[in-house]
């Protein structure tokens, strides 16, 4: 799905633009970098 630029924060309906590929990169790199550390400390 997509992500929105803001919540409602009352009724946590997505409102805003739609950005297609910033947030979600954001999102994508944070898993990895949890993964990384995971591995690298033998936690996964």
């Amino acid at each position: 799905g997509l992500l929105a630029e803001e919540v409602d924060p009352r009724t946590g309906e997505m409102i805003g633009n739609f950005p297609q590929a910033f947030s979600h990169i954001g999102l994508v790199n944070a898993a990895w970098a949890i993964t990384q550390a995971q591995q690298r400390t033998g936690c996964a």
